[in-house]
């Protein structure tokens, strides 16, 4: 990532993603590497997609903290707002 080599990272997180047992974290993995190279459409579909596997595995604190990525990429989006304190409650 540091070097730039977009098709190298995503390989080696192709690789990564077969040994982790968390799909939500590795869909948040693949967000993040997707922000890193500035695919900012791409990171936010990978942190609602974690998102969403985190609320439907109950964990709630995760979930929320993935919302936290998705409201510092779009500030304005209230849905994302009310997702965050519905969770924290």
């Amino acid at each position: 990532v540091s070097r730039g080599e977009k098709e190298r990272a995503f390989g080696v997180y192709r690789l990564l993603s077969h040994s982790i047992e968390n799909h939500a974290f590795a869909c948040q993995l693949q967000g993040d590497l997707y922000f890193s190279f500035d695919d900012i459409e791409g990171a936010l579909a990978k942190y609602f997609d974690a998102a969403h596997l985190y609320e439907e595995e109950e964990r709630y604190l995760e979930a929320a903290a993935v919302y936290e990525n998705l409201l510092s990429l779009k500030p304005d989006a209230v849905r994302n707002r009310e997702k965050i304190i519905t969770l924290y409650q």
